[in-house]
């Protein structure tokens, strides 16, 4: 189902995808943080076959986005204003990122989770 905390994939899906339903398409998220909770794009995955390009630069996009979302091509990188490295709170990404506590391979992820603030290369829009 409908995954985005805003509705904003029931609004674009009824807007524009609903009638005809265009299956297969194309998509590209940034901010993608671990592709389910809240994600823009998962429905269009799921339900509709979609493929398309994550972007994000925490410790999700590494370890727990390609288990999540293996239809998509993840990239762990930022996007910004201008290139060079970002620090940003982790409050949330703790939220989004519960699930490498249980992954043992993501050990290096869960010890940046841990940290106040994580640094990641952003890119230049």
């Amino acid at each position: 189902g409908f995954a985005a905390g805003d509705y904003i994939d029931f609004i674009v899906y009824n807007l524009f995808f609903r009638s005809p339903r265009k299956l297969g398409g194309t998509f590209a998220d940034v901010g993608s943080s671990n592709g389910v909770h809240g994600d823009n794009t998962l429905f269009f995955a799921k339900e509709m076959g979609w493929k398309g390009l994550l972007v994000e630069g925490s410790a999700c996009a590494a370890c727990i986005l390609p288990k999540n979302r293996m239809e998509s091509t993840i990239v762990r990188r930022g996007i910004g204003k201008k290139e060079g490295t970002w620090r940003f709170d982790l409050n949330l990404q703790r939220t989004f990122c519960t699930e490498l506590v249980k992954v043992p391979e993501c050990a290096q992820q869960q010890q940046e989770l841990s940290q106040t603030v994580c640094v990641s290369n952003v890119s230049t829009i």
